[in-house]
């Protein structure tokens, strides 16, 4: 038996063992990282959102670099639009 604590939008908070003020009891698998903030509990059923999940330090890299190459692109067809060749 598990105890959750779920905020307001059903996001799990945390999970314990005990019961404890306002957590929830909860009679099921509970996955390791249920208490990182990206798994909901629906209708009694835990959920996990990835959309909601925390990137690490390699994909924010990533994502910020395709940013910065097509904010580079842009520039560039600007640039092109502004300054016809001779």
């Amino acid at each position: 038996m598990k105890y959750l604590q779920v905020n307001k939008d059903n996001l799990i908070t945390d999970c314990i063992s005990y019961p404890f003020q306002n957590y929830i009891e909860f009679d099921g698998e509970v996955p390791q990282a249920v208490s990182g903030g990206w798994h909901k509990l629906e209708n009694g059923v835990i959920v996990e959102y990835l959309e909601l999940k925390p990137l690490d330090k390699e994909d924010e890299i990533e994502i910020l670099k395709t940013k910065q190459e097509n904010t580079s692109l842009t520039l560039m067809g600007m640039m092109d639009m502004l300054m016809p060749p001779m």
